[in-house]
């Protein structure tokens, strides 16, 4: 029945007919999001705003570097999944392409010892993995049989990734990393087998929010490779997350359309602070003020002041570190 309601909306999404403008935006808040959760799951302190402030190239002497690093590089590879997700293989090469990018090395290898117990703030559930020297063959045998089973179309598709994410975080190829990389890993094949809504909401923050079910379940299916493990448990959690997205990412699209077909009157200068956001994606009052310097400043504070209370744009953070953007 849930994988009905996925497909259901899937079908849906492909009909929408949305303003581009919005699924630009929709697509940086769940880069923003998206990223935050992932390196949060792992014990990175940075809230949402912070990471948004990062990815804009905006830092401070607050920031531990390592927190730093990791947002930019989940980031960067989310990008680039998103622009190359239709060439981009499930292979060894591209694997270790995307863990090098998040992990801020230029080459990366398998592991080569036991993995370490997990703690409750880790990238990896706290799983029993398999031994070193198993890693390569058990990895390339891994995306070899996905990759086939995608192609061939045999089984369902979002069983076939359910059952790769379960193998593949057993295995723990790497030393680190491999949580996030598993996540980034899930965006990659959704987008390959047509679920192209998920990269228009954060399905990592979902994870993060149930992270418990989400260790418990993995923990119950993930003790050994032998044919008696029971993935239901697994395979429950992994299409309830996708459902919720569904669920949220609709949500988020019908308060769009009930917005647009609201008849706000805007005056001039609403107007065009609404254009600049758009264009900017966000934006510091002091960069509204030498955009648009035919206002004065107290006449674009009041504007900005309105727009927020109509709902159409939104303020974040805080003191001389807030900005604007437009309301999802």
């Amino acid at each position: 029945m849930d994988i009905s309601a996925i497909e259901a909306f899937r079908g849906r999404f492909s009909t929408l007919n949305i303003e581009s403008y919005y699924l630009v935006l929709l697509r940086a808040q769940a880069r923003i999001s998206g990223t935050a959760a992932s390196i949060r799951i792992e014990g990175n302190q940075l809230k949402d705003y912070e990471v948004e402030r990062v990815l804009s190239g905006i830092s401070s002497s607050t920031y531990k570097e390592k927190d730093v690093l990791e947002a930019r590089g989940y980031a960067d590879a989310l990008d680039y999944i998103n622009e190359q997700y239709e060439v981009l293989e499930l292979n060894e090469t591209n694997i270790k392409k995307l863990h090098s990018m998040i992990v801020e090395k230029h080459e990366t290898e398998y592991r080569i010892g036991v993995k370490p117990k997990q703690n409750i703030h880790s990238d990896e559930p706290d799983v029993m993995n398999v031994s070193a020297k198993e890693i390569p063959i058990l990895t390339i045998e891994l995306l070899d049989r996905t990759a086939a089973l995608i192609k061939s179309r045999s089984h369902h598709p979002l069983l076939v990734i359910a059952l790769f994410l379960a193998h593949f975080l057993t295995i723990n190829p790497f030393e680190e990393g491999n949580g996030r990389l598993s996540r980034l890993l899930s965006s990659l094949l959704l987008q390959k087998t047509g679920y192209s809504f998920i990269s228009y909401y954060s399905f990592e923050s979902i994870i993060e929010e149930s992270r418990k079910t989400y260790l418990y379940s993995l923990k119950r299916t993930q003790q050994s490779f032998s044919e008696e493990v029971d993935y239901s448990s697994w395979i429950n959690y992994f299409i309830k997350t996708m459902l919720k997205v569904c669920t949220k990412l609709e949500a988020k699209i019908e308060k769009e359309v009930a917005k647009n077909t609201r008849k706000i009157e805007l005056s001039p200068i609403e107007n065009d602070i609404a254009s600049t956001i758009k264009g900017r994606g966000i934006i510091y009052t002091s960069q509204l003020l030498e955009a648009l310097p035919q206002y004065k400043a107290p006449t674009i504070k009041k504007a900005l002041s309105e727009l927020v209370k109509m709902d159409i744009i939104e303020l974040l953070g805080k003191g001389r570190g807030s900005y604007y953007r437009m309301k999802s």
